[in-house]
């Protein structure tokens, strides 16, 4: 059997052991990753979520409902197959700027909003400068 005086130095020291577990873990977004560049995202991935959220805007904003809305996203993934990048869209957008614009696609107050109006989603691709060379 432990001593008092031993079991109130174990019981003190556990608060310490599990803050400094906490504190040597992984920062929140860079589990498997220790501080990796975000990976480029596939074209066809990005246009299902993005008509994914284009459907159920449409659905926010009443123009959508029962079988038209399950017609919607029957057409996803047939429609995404083969999608690229356009040859302009160097480099490659990141899971980072995709996720940026499926979180204002996603956004109440943007429901209303063209994609091609959230700076959000146009950042994902900006289009090619005017005259070819940037």
């Amino acid at each position: 059997m432990k001593a008092p005086a031993q079991e109130r130095r174990v019981a003190q020291g556990l608060p310490l052991l599990l803050l400094a577990l906490l504190l040597v873990g992984p920062a929140p977004g860079e589990v498997g990753g220790c501080g990796a560049d975000p990976f480029v995202v596939e074209a066809e991935d990005f246009c299902r979520d993005q008509a994914a959220w284009e459907c159920r805007r449409a659905e926010a904003r009443g123009e959508l409902e029962g079988e038209s809305l399950s017609a919607c996203f029957d057409t996803i993934p047939n429609s995404c197959v083969g999608a690229g990048w356009p040859p302009s869209c160097v480099p490659r957008p990141t899971s980072l700027q995709t996720n940026a614009c499926l979180d204002a696609l996603a956004l109440e107050e943007n429901v209303r909003v063209p994609i091609e109006e959230l700076d959000a989603c146009v950042d994902v691709c900006p289009a090619a400068p005017a005259g070819g060379a940037p």
